[in-house]
């Protein structure tokens, strides 16, 4: 069992708790409840980091390769 002394000095210590984020990850904010952490996040993905959307034609033009040019040989 602790005495006075020991339950002192673990209280007295400070805490500190680190936490990795993933990427784009922001925190935009954090609250303390009742003894518990809450921490606010968004993700932001960089325009160049989303999907796309790519109209893929079914033409035969689109389809068939063009030879622009012939060199003799």
């Amino acid at each position: 069992m602790l005495g006075p002394a020991s339950r002192h000095t673990i209280l007295s210590r400070t805490f500190e708790r680190r936490f990795s984020l993933a990427d784009h990850m922001k925190v935009v904010g954090a609250s303390l409840d009742n003894g518990l952490l809450y921490v606010d996040v968004v993700r932001e993905v960089p325009e160049a980091a989303k999907p796309r959307t790519i109209k893929i034609g079914t033409t035969v033009a689109t389809m068939q390769p063009q030879v622009t040019e012939q060199k003799a040989a």
